[in-house]
């Protein structure tokens, strides 16, 4: 949370991540941390569900390190850059981006010159950094000379004044279907030399960066800090609707506070999602009472029925019955004919994200929105 109340943002209780800074909610001591590891040189991996903040996090840590630290930061989504041409395209921006105002103009401005030029090749060159920018048409260059250019950019620009670089992938396990090991291999060469380059690994899929930061014959093995995303604390969601339904002049009562998060189970785009519910049927009365909460939520969860059932036909029948046994609170392995597949369905929905695992025959949804659609 940030002192001195909060900004309205451009999306009222953003849905749409990242989220502005001012919605994210508490993890200060994991921010703090994520960001004092990358300024001693450490790269991390923050592995987590989508929907759970993750990206919101990255990109504050890569706020707070540009403004306060001074330090360069880029930022690059894997899962919209679809092939090594892009991706090499799209780190030279990034890069670029992060020097300078004029840097990130040229880059801009690249689709543009190529089309306006009679010549096969425009250049621009970076006074500031004395580079020199091609800006040719991707297929003029094949994919490998145009990311061997960009894979060289990050310690170039740190070389050129000592300032660090933290370079953040989202979607991280996408690398290996852009470019398969041989891409892990080659960032792997390109990094692991980089003194002032510090990296920032997110990835949507547990099993998947478990497996490409903890397997030993990955490329990325042990390459980096892996970490755990906290949950928010169900007293920090408390201050945070409190601060926001007040900015909105729509005050909400405690006990509608109360009754939003311990629907959602704090789920960040669930509780803002029902928070936004509230305040949209509030906004007639100038406030919530946990009546009008309560309706909110039961919106909210009519609007997500159809997202839900979509997610529970992508996982099969099997896992279907079994979330609905967890769900009802049933016993797991009672009746199963095959407990091998009850157990193997269990690994499958704890590495996608679905379940969190308590204990032993143990679970939990990471969504308890899902779990209130199977009952």
């Amino acid at each position: 949370m940030h002192p001195g109340g909060l900004a309205l943002a451009t999306e009222v209780f953003p849905i749409r991540g990242p989220v502005p800074h001012d919605d994210v909610v508490d993890r200060e001591a994991f921010i703090e941390q994520v960001g004092q590891r990358l300024l001693d040189g450490h790269s991390v991996v923050i592995a987590a569900p989508r929907r759970l903040g993750k990206s919101s996090v990255g990109h504050e840590v890569l706020r707070r390190l540009r403004n306060r630290d001074q330090t360069r930061v880029a930022a690059i989504d894997l899962a919209a850059t679809p092939s090594m041409a892009a991706l090499a395209e799209r780190l030279t921006v990034a890069c670029l981006a992060s020097v300078s105002p004029t840097a990130q103009a040229v880059t801009a401005a690249r689709g543009a010159l190529v089309r306006l030029s009679q010549y096969p090749e425009v250049r621009a060159k970076m006074h500031d950094l004395e580079l020199s920018v091609a800006l040719r048409p991707p297929q003029a260059q094949a994919p490998d000379a145009l990311l061997d250019e960009a894979l060289a950019l990050p310690d170039r620009i740190t070389g050129r004044d000592g300032r660090r670089l933290v370079l953040m992938f989202d979607e991280f396990q996408l690398a290996s279907a852009v470019g398969g090991t041989i891409l892990l291999d080659r960032l792997r060469s390109a990094f692991q030399g980089a003194a002032l380059v510090s990296l920032l690994f997110l990835g949507s899929q547990a099993g998947l960066m478990a497996q490409l930061f903890g397997d030993r014959r990955q490329p990325f093995f042990r390459f980096a800090d892996m970490l755990a995303l906290p949950p928010v604390p169900a007293a920090a969601w408390r201050d945070y609707l409190a601060q926001r339904f007040g900015a909105l002049r729509t005050p909400a009562s405690d006990a509608a506070i109360d009754l939003i998060v311990e629907y959602t189970g704090g789920h960040p785009q669930d509780t803002m999602r029902a928070a936004y519910e509230a305040y949209l049927l509030g906004r007639a009365s100038h406030s919530i009472d946990a009546h009008l909460a309560a309706g909110a939520c039961q919106e909210a969860q009519t609007a997500l029925a159809d997202v839900f059932e979509a997610e529970l036909d992508g996982l099969g029948l099997t896992a279907r019955v079994l979330l609905t046994r967890i769900a009802n609170g049933e016993e797991i392995f009672t009746g199963a004919r095959t407990p091998s597949t009850v157990a193997r369905t269990l690994r499958d929905l704890t590495r996608q994200g679905v379940l969190s695992k308590l204990g032993r025959g143990r679970y939990a949804f990471v969504e308890s929105m899902m779990a209130r659609h199977l009952r």
